[in-house]
Formats: C-alpha cells, sequence, structure tokens
C-alpha cells in the first residue's frame, strides 16, 4: 500500500483502515441480524409455554371455587326464604296443638338463581328458571331442646337438595343417603302480637 505524502491524509487512511479491521469481525454478523433463527424461535415459544403454563393450570381449580361460591350463595339464599316464610306464618297455622306431632310442609322447588318455581310442570327442564333445588321441611312440635319440651318453639328441619334432573321426593332425601342432600334447622318461636 503506498502511503500519501500529506501527514493528514496519512492519518486519516491508517484510521480508516483501523476502523475498517475492528468492523470486519461483525460484517459477518450483521446478515444474521436480519432475522431470527428457527432455534431462537423455539426457545422463545419455549420459555413463553413454560411461563403459561401455571396459569392454564390454574384455570380448572378457578372455575370449580367459582361454581362452589354460587352454589353457596343460592343455598344460603334458599334456607333464607325458607326460614323467612317460616318466621312470617302465624304459630297456629305451623303446628297442630292437639297432636302434638312432627309435621312435613309439601316439598318446595328452586331454580339456579335460588328464585321459587310455582309450578313445577310449567319450569323448563333445562336453561334459566329450570328445576335445580328442592327443599324439604319437616317441623317438630313441640321442640325438643335440651331435656325438655318447649311448647313456645317449633324445630324446623330444612333439607336441601341440588336436584336438576327432577329426581322423586321420596329418592332425593331418603333417609338412608344423607349425602344426598344438606340439612339445617331453625328455630321458630311463638311471638304474642
Amino acid at each position: 500500500m503506498r502511503y500519501p505524502q500529506n501527514t493528514k491524509q496519512c492519518k486519516f487512511r491508517s484510521a480508516l483502515e483501523r476502523a475498517q479491521r475492528l468492523t470486519a469481525p461483525l460484517s459477518r454478523f450483521r446478515r444474521s441480524n436480519q432475522a431470527f433463527s428457527l432455534i431462537e424461535v423455539t426457545l422463545a415459544l419455549g420459555i413463553v409455554a413454560f411461563a403459561l403454563l401455571p396459569l392454564v393450570a390454574l384455570l380448572p381449580v378457578g372455575l370449580d371455587s367459582q361454581r362452589d361460591a354460587i352454589e353457596s350463595t343460592t343455598n344460603a339464599q334458599i334456607l333464607q326464604t325458607i326460614t323467612g316464610d317460616l318466621q312470617r306464618t302465624e304459630f297456629d297455622q305451623l303446628v297442630n296443638s292437639e297432636q302434638l306431632t312432627t309435621q312435613t310442609i309439601p316439598v318446595r322447588h328452586f331454580d339456579d338463581l335460588g328464585n321459587e318455581i310455582e309450578d313445577i310442570d310449567a319450569a323448563p327442564f333445562v336453561g334459566t328458571g329450570a328445576r335445580a333445588y328442592d327443599v324439604f321441611v319437616n317441623l317438630e312440635y313441640p321442640a325438643q331442646i335440651g331435656v325438655a319440651d318447649n311448647y313456645a318453639i317449633v324445630r324446623a328441619e330444612i333439607r336441601l337438595a341440588r336436584n336438576p334432573g327432577g329426581l322423586a321426593p321420596e329418592v332425593i332425601f331418603d333417609p338412608s343417603k344423607p349425602e344426598q342432600y344438606s340439612t339445617s334447622f331453625a328455630l321458630i318461636a311463638k311471638t304474642s302480637k
């Protein structure tokens, strides 16, 4: 290589040559930086899939928890409706004071939102307003609380069953199969007006 006589040009050329030597190794990588390789894309997808896998695995657990919460809320709403109705009923209508026995209130039906279904034959089999819960109420008078009978209190046994298939009450509330229904108790007191 021939160097010019001028020192300014000489310094410029030597700086240019040094810059070319320094950037020469990078020039072969410039072409590969224009796109991602298949290995890089595969690794990125693997990392993303590995990160999303626990989130996808939690979906069924979250849905089950939501379904349980909705069912618990509906059960509480139905029980509140039944006990409210019993408390609003005249005490003498709840009990037959001459016989002093237990009596059963006819089975009541509720939809999946906790609304009572008045006409079970007109209710749809599936969908909104469909029969989802049955309630069986047994009244005990006089209420046996502790060791003595209490003639001013009625003990209500409320059995609540999820029954979307419309099984007969004798089947769903079979005392030999208590796992089919939940049981709650309420005490209804005689109040003077």
